[in-house]
């Protein structure tokens, strides 16, 4: 039991730790959120749901960092 307890406090340790790491390669989600809307994307549509869902991952949002323009991002 205390082997689990312990397991289970360093799992916690190493989530914190993570949570309290900043973004700072301009692709966080608040970052892409607002480009999405700079695109045209108004809330309550389908491609801003569709966008807040796809980019909770890092590697969708990285990708849409490198596309040009507001058409390359948002066609579908």
């Amino acid at each position: 039991m205390g082997k689990i307890v312990d397991m289970n406090k360093r799992t916690t340790a190493s989530c914190e730790s993570i949570a309290r790491r900043e973004d700072k390669s301009g692709c966080s989600i608040q970052d892409v959120m607002a480009l999405v809307k700079e695109c045209g994307v108004a809330p309550s549509t389908n491609e801003h749901f569709i966008a807040s869902i796809l980019f909770t991952k890092r590697a969708e949002r990285e990708m849409f960092m490198t596309l040009d323009t507001p058409e390359e991002s948002m066609s579908g």
